[in-house]
């Protein structure tokens, strides 16, 4: 992702120049598109990080089931 962002710099901006110096700086890697240039940036300005952020993404939380049926079933047994 580092070089995605400093080849958006050299593009000044320009995610679709980005994209075409991304080619051929790398042309053995898979090329990203076009709008995956503004976004990472994007996100390293919000975020600080290039980790895109999970708060609020949509996505359910997994919860922890604590085993309370022991605890339950003394509590019908009594």
């Amino acid at each position: 992702m580092t070089g995605m962002v400093l080849i958006y710099g050299r593009a000044f901006g320009n995610a679709h120049e980005a994209q075409r110096l991304y080619q051929e700086e790398f042309a053995d890697r898979r090329l990203p598109h076009h709008t995956t240039f503004s976004a990472v940036v994007q996100r390293l300005r919000e975020n600080e990080k290039f980790q895109p952020s999970t708060m609020d993404c949509g996505y359910e939380r997994t919860e922890h089931v604590i085993d309370v049926e022991p605890e339950i079933l003394e509590i019908v047994e009594a």
